[in-house]
């Protein structure tokens, strides 16, 4: 749902880690939901066109039913980034994965999720900041006690 408001040009999507129309959210669900913009994102950013990145000299030389995985600029290019790199997707075969331990996509990001809030460190809010927020669950709290 994200690809084509980002490719007409949004510059906002909307809806990460959120469950149930966004009446909860999920630490591993923005995990999945940060990849799957990661992808947006690489997507509507497009790819590079250029003498070098066509490759014309190459084509020529391999020439039809050749070999590009033989050649250094097929090498040099697969390594320069312009393919999604995926931290969640496993791309082992189904046997390797089983041997490894399968673990599934919710279990991969969860993991993930408790990486990152670990390694994150706290972030110390100014005092004003934080007496805002207060009032704001405050005022949140004592709305939902007196419906």
């Amino acid at each position: 749902n994200g690809v084509l408001p980002a490719v007409a040009g949004a510059n906002f999507l909307s809806g990460a880690g959120g469950l149930e129309s966004l009446k909860s959210c999920s630490l591993s669900q923005l995990v999945v939901d940060s990849e799957i913009f990661g992808m947006i994102l690489d997507t509507v950013e497009g790819f590079k066109i250029s003498e070098e990145t066509l490759a014309l000299d190459v084509i020529d030389g391999v020439g039809p039913g050749g070999d590009f995985l033989r050649e250094r600029h097929t090498l040099n290019h697969t390594l320069d980034g312009e393919q999604y790199e995926s931290e969640l997707s496993d791309r082992r075969t189904w046997e390797q994965w089983l041997a490894a331990g399968s673990k599934e996509l919710p279990e991969v990001a969860e993991e993930k999720a408790k990486r990152i809030l670990r390694d994150s460190g706290t972030i110390e809010l100014d005092a004003g900041v934080k007496e805002e927020l207060d009032e704001v669950l405050e005022n949140a709290r004592s709305y939902y006690r007196n419906k």
